[in-house]
């Protein structure tokens, strides 16, 4: 089981260019931005999971476990694992935002 780090920002600008630069930051994380009532999870296109989204990407139809690499050796396969969207959910519960879809 891979361990998810949660990672707090000031804006959701700051998180999206540390998910892209940012070696400590792995996919799947959790990225945390108070002042925006974000939540999201890491990757190269990193996606909100709260309604509110600032600078990350947010689905269309709000399900991540469909959402799928579409470049790279990884085209085809899960973004993100069960465990991972649930922690970021969870997060985003605790701390009172609004989940999307």
């Amino acid at each position: 089981m891979n361990k998810i780090q949660i990672h707090f920002f000031d804006s959701t600008g700051e998180a999206y260019d540390a998910t892209q630069c940012d070696e400590n930051i792995k996919n799947g994380d959790v990225l945390v931005i108070e002042p925006e009532q974000v939540v999201g999870l890491a990757d190269t296109w990193p996606v909100a999971v709260t309604k509110n989204a600032g600078h990350l990407h947010s689905l269309s139809d709000g399900n991540f476990e469909t959402y799928n690499h579409e470049f790279g050796e990884n085209a085809g396969k899960r973004v993100f694992t069960d465990q991972q969207i649930r922690a970021a959910k969870a997060v985003a519960k605790h701390w009172g935002y609004e989940l999307q879809i």
